[in-house]
């Protein structure tokens, strides 16, 4: 829980500095609410948690670089 909150808390405050970060912001957010959605599952392998860790990490970069790239200056 805490962890999710500075994660929210850092995006926000990176947002605050660039505003071209805000697609990135609302990835982060998203993913936040997700594992909060998920978690009341069981957890997998370790193998299966870290390739979707992974991915999921991937799609924040993918996310925040077009979310740059498409913003006006």
């Amino acid at each position: 829980m805490l962890g999710d909150l500075a994660a929210v808390v850092l995006t926000a405050g990176a947002v605050g500095l660039d505003h071209r970060l805000a697609a990135g912001a609302a990835a982060v957010l998203a993913v936040v609410m997700g594992q909060r959605l998920a978690g009341a599952q069981p957890v997998p392998r370790p193998v299966v948690l870290g390739l979707r860790q992974m991915a999921i990490g991937f799609g924040v970069v993918v996310v925040t670089t077009i979310g740059v790239l498409l913003s006006p200056s």
